[in-house]
């Protein structure tokens, strides 16, 4: 038997320090997938949902995972069309590299 993730990254408590916690404690949450055994870690792309996902980019996460991690397969359920818009992945960027020092935030139309 083969078990995945799906990495949503949800949270409970929408302020700005939260959310940019949000994508480090799915990383961890993937981190733990690896110890006990599972097998994939799949990300999931949402938008404009207060509280239930905050996964913008999720070409970023996976790439963020395989940096901590030795073995695991990983991909996307999920992708927005058009795929990769770059004010999303800058965010979820400078979220991965500083933490909740620097927030970006951009609108797109």
């Amino acid at each position: 038997m083969k078990f995945a993730m799906i990495s949503e990254a949800q949270l409970t408590d929408p302020t700005p320090e939260h959310k940019a916690q949000v994508p480090r404690d799915s990383v961890e949450q993937a981190v733990l997938a690896v110890r006990v055994e599972f097998d994939t870690v799949w990300a999931v792309e949402h938008h404009g949902l207060e509280w239930y996902a905050h996964m913008s980019a999720p070409e970023i996460f996976p790439t963020w995972v395989a940096a901590r991690t030795e073995r695991i397969r990983l991909g996307h359920v999920v992708v927005c069309m058009p795929m990769g818009t770059v004010p999303q992945d800058a965010c979820m960027e400078t979220i991965r590299q500083w933490g909740d020092k620097v927030i970006p935030h951009f609108r797109t139309e």
